[in-house]
């Protein structure tokens, strides 16, 4: 029962941070989901050390073409980070700098 209500204060904890800045959350949403698109086309080795400059803003456009109605289109913007070292890594120098890193 205690594990229960533990629980129950944390998922309402960061349901409550979420809220409390959720643009912001949402935006950080969006980077997440096309930095994992840019990850999925070079898994093994990434796309460069330069890799989010050249090539992310063009993965959000293509993700916000496919999806005109989404609600991440008034969040857009350049993104020069993608706020997640570990996906930076991956897109940068995919699993094999990931590994590297470890």
């Amino acid at each position: 029962m205690r594990r229960y209500v533990c629980a129950s204060v944390l998922l309402g904890s960061l349901y409550g941070v979420y809220l409390f800045k959720k643009d912001s959350a949402d935006g950080r949403l969006l980077i997440w989901r096309c930095a994992l698109e840019i990850v999925a086309d070079k898994p093994l080795l990434g796309h460069g050390p330069n890799a989010v400059e050249c090539h992310y803003m063009d993965y959000q456009a293509a993700y916000l073409k496919a999806h005109p109605e989404s609600l991440y289109l008034l969040l857009a913007d350049n993104v020069k980070h993608l706020y997640n070292e570990y996906l930076e890594i991956l897109v940068r120098y995919g699993l094999v700098g990931l590994y590297r890193k470890m």
